[in-house]
């Protein structure tokens, strides 16, 4: 039983001890996301999208992608943000004759922290 209960100790020390250095680092995304913006489909709609670090380690933002080609993602650069540092960009999106009424539109945002992946989305209403 002692052998069983030293071998459950070990691990657990050896465990705890071995934690990645990757501290959560939480961004917040500020962006108007509730707002639903009109547009025509000759019409550019332009978003801007501000990261705020909140946590006491840097991150990188390494890039940001779009869910289609209609969304560009604009005077974007790979940063480290550090605490509370903010990081702003802008989004233009222009509607496709395809493009139904309301749409919805993804912008990834990849980081080198926990987590790596952020998704938000901006929705507007297309109109003819």
């Amino acid at each position: 039983m002692r052998r069983y209960l030293f071998i459950m100790v070990f691990a657990a020390t050896a465990l705890t001890s071995c934690q990645s250095s990757d501290q959560n680092t939480p961004l917040v995304i500020e962006g108007n996301f509730d707002k639903i913006d009109t547009v025509k489909y000759n019409e550019n709609l332009k978003r801007e999208i501000s990261i705020i670090n909140t946590n006491s380690s840097d991150v990188k933002v390494l890039n940001i992608l779009t869910s289609c080609g209609c969304t560009v993602v604009t005077k974007f650069e790979p940063k480290k943000l550090t605490q509370n540092k903010k990081l702003t960009f802008y989004v233009n999106y222009k509607p496709e004759p395809t493009d139904s009424a309301n749409v919805a539109k993804s912008i990834l945002i990849y980081t080198n922290g926990t987590p790596k992946l952020y998704t938000v989305e901006f929705k507007a209403f297309v109109k003819k």
